[in-house]
Protein backbone atom coordinates (compact mmCIF):
# COMPACT_ATOMS: atom_id res chain seq x y z
CA UNK A 1 0.00 0.00 0.00
CA UNK A 2 1.43 3.02 -1.04
CA UNK A 3 2.56 5.74 1.72
CA UNK A 4 0.18 8.91 0.70
CA UNK A 5 -2.69 6.50 0.32
CA UNK A 6 -2.42 5.55 4.30
CA UNK A 7 -1.94 9.03 5.18
CA UNK A 8 -5.72 9.56 3.54
CA UNK A 9 -6.72 6.57 5.14
CA UNK A 10 -5.56 7.67 8.19
CA UNK A 11 -7.11 11.20 7.53
CA UNK A 12 -10.44 9.38 6.81
CA UNK A 13 -10.34 7.84 10.43
CA UNK A 14 -9.47 10.89 12.36
CA UNK A 15 -12.54 12.67 10.43
CA UNK A 16 -14.74 9.66 10.88
CA UNK A 17 -13.53 10.11 14.82
CA UNK A 18 -14.68 13.19 15.06
CA UNK A 19 -18.36 13.02 13.84
CA UNK A 20 -18.60 10.01 16.09
CA UNK A 21 -17.74 12.13 18.94
CA UNK A 22 -19.82 14.29 18.13
CA UNK A 23 -22.80 12.03 17.49
CA UNK A 24 -22.19 10.63 21.17
CA UNK A 25 -22.10 14.35 22.45
CA UNK A 26 -25.20 15.79 21.19
CA UNK A 27 -27.92 13.47 22.72
CA UNK A 28 -26.29 13.98 25.94
CA UNK A 29 -26.20 18.04 25.60
CA UNK A 30 -29.78 17.81 23.99
CA UNK A 31 -31.37 15.37 26.68
CA UNK A 32 -29.14 14.37 29.32
CA UNK A 33 -28.42 18.67 30.01
CA UNK A 34 -31.67 19.62 28.61
CA UNK A 35 -30.02 22.94 26.63
CA UNK A 36 -31.70 22.87 22.55
CA UNK A 37 -29.92 25.82 21.97
CA UNK A 38 -26.41 24.26 22.64
CA UNK A 39 -27.28 21.04 20.81
CA UNK A 40 -27.93 23.04 17.91
CA UNK A 41 -24.49 24.27 17.59
CA UNK A 42 -23.10 20.33 18.60
CA UNK A 43 -25.61 18.85 15.68
CA UNK A 44 -24.48 22.04 12.77
CA UNK A 45 -21.15 20.80 13.96
CA UNK A 46 -21.88 17.25 13.69
CA UNK A 47 -23.31 17.88 9.97
CA UNK A 48 -20.25 19.69 8.80
CA UNK A 49 -18.29 16.91 10.18
CA UNK A 50 -20.17 13.97 8.65
CA UNK A 51 -19.17 16.13 5.24
CA UNK A 52 -15.87 16.46 5.94
CA UNK A 53 -15.85 12.65 6.91
CA UNK A 54 -17.46 12.04 3.30
CA UNK A 55 -14.77 14.15 1.34
CA UNK A 56 -12.33 12.00 3.34
CA UNK A 57 -13.33 8.49 2.46
CA UNK A 58 -14.32 9.65 -1.06
CA UNK A 59 -10.60 9.97 -1.26
CA UNK A 60 -10.22 6.43 -0.22
CA UNK A 61 -13.23 5.32 -2.34
CA UNK A 62 -16.08 6.77 -3.38
CA UNK A 63 -18.79 4.16 -2.38
CA UNK A 64 -17.62 4.63 1.53
CA UNK A 65 -18.58 8.31 1.08
CA UNK A 66 -21.78 7.76 -1.05
CA UNK A 67 -23.14 5.38 1.98
CA UNK A 68 -22.72 8.32 4.21
CA UNK A 69 -25.23 10.29 2.15
CA UNK A 70 -28.48 8.78 4.45
CA UNK A 71 -26.83 10.11 7.63
CA UNK A 72 -26.07 13.20 6.71
CA UNK A 73 -30.31 14.03 5.33
CA UNK A 74 -31.05 12.25 8.61
CA UNK A 75 -28.91 14.53 10.85
CA UNK A 76 -30.15 17.39 8.87
CA UNK A 77 -33.88 16.26 9.59
CA UNK A 78 -32.70 16.09 13.22
CA UNK A 79 -30.66 19.17 13.63
CA UNK A 80 -34.30 21.00 11.75
CA UNK A 81 -36.64 19.56 14.49
CA UNK A 82 -33.70 20.66 17.28
CA UNK A 83 -34.05 23.97 16.00
CA UNK A 84 -37.75 24.03 16.11
CA UNK A 85 -37.60 22.91 19.51
CA UNK A 86 -34.55 25.62 20.84
CA UNK A 87 -37.05 28.20 18.86
CA UNK A 88 -40.23 27.20 21.03
CA UNK A 89 -37.89 27.04 24.40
Amino acid sequence: MPPEYRKERARAYAAFGVQLALNLLWPAVFFFLEQPAWAVVVILALMLAIAWTMDRFARCNALSARLLIPYLVWTAFAAYLNIGIALLN
